[in-house]
C-alpha cells in the first residue's frame, strides 16, 4: 500500500562535493537549506536577492542567472513540491501553518542530501556534524586524562578536515573548556 505521492527527484549531472559552490533561492526554506550547507562547511550563498515570493521575480532572477551560466535549469530542488505532495499533513507545519517545522525540514534535507551529494560527501557531512556536537561537549571534569584524550582526538579529526582544504574555523564556535 502506498500512502504518499512521492515527488520524483532528478539526479544531478554530477553528484556534489564539499568543493562545489551553492546558491539557494526563493523562500524561507532556502534559508534553512543554506544554513545547513554552511554548517557543513559548504561554500554557499542564500537568498542573495532577498526572499522571492513572486513567481515573476523568481523567474527573472533565474533567467538572469542562467544567462550568466551560474547554474543549470534542472539544478533546482523541488522542496515546495515535497512539502505539499508528500508531507501534506499539518503536523509537518510550524505553529503559523505556513512554514515547515523541524521534522519536515529534516525530511526534505535527507532527500536533498541523499539525492545530490556524493557518498564520500555524505560521510564528510556526518563527520562534520559529529565534530560540531563534540565541540559543544561540556566536561564535568576537564582536568581528567580522558577529557584530554577526547580533546586531542577532536583536534586530530579537525586537522584531517582542514587537510582536505576545508575551512574548519567555524567548528568550534562553542569551544571546549
Amino acid at each position: 500500500m502506498k500512502l504518499i505521492s512521492e515527488v520524483p527527484l532528478q539526479a544531478p549531472y554530477t553528484p556534489w562535493t564539499l568543493a562545489d559552490r551553492f546558491t539557494a533561492l526563493r523562500s524561507c526554506f532556502a534559508d534553512e537549506i543554506g544554513q545547513r550547507l554552511a554548517l557543513l562547511l559548504f561554500s554557499s550563498t542564500t537568498n542573495q536577492f532577498g526572499t522571492l515570493y513572486s513567481p515573476i521575480s523568481l523567474s527573472r532572477t533565474i533567467t538572469r542567472a542562467l544567462d550568466q551560466n551560474l547554474f543549470r535549469e534542472n539544478d533546482f530542488f523541488p522542496a515546495y513540491e515535497i512539502l505539499n505532495d508528500e508531507l501534506r499533513d499539518y503536523r509537518f507545519y510550524s505553529e503559523d501553518l505556513a512554514h515547515p517545522n523541524a521534522l519536515a525540514i529534516d525530511y526534505i534535507w535527507e532527500k536533498f542530501s541523499s539525492n545530490y551529494f556524493r557518498v564520500n560527501t555524505l560521510s564528510l557531512c556526518q563527520e562534520i556534524t559529529s565534530l560540531r556536537a563534540a565541540f559543544k561537549h561540556r566536561p564535568l571534569n576537564p582536568d581528567t586524562s580522558e577529557h584530554q584524550a577526547f580533546r586531542a582526538s577532536i583536534n586530530t579529526r579537525r586537522k584531517a578536515l582542514a587537510a582536505l582544504g576545508l575551512d574548519t574555523t567555524s567548528l568550534d564556535n562553542q569551544r571546549l573548556t
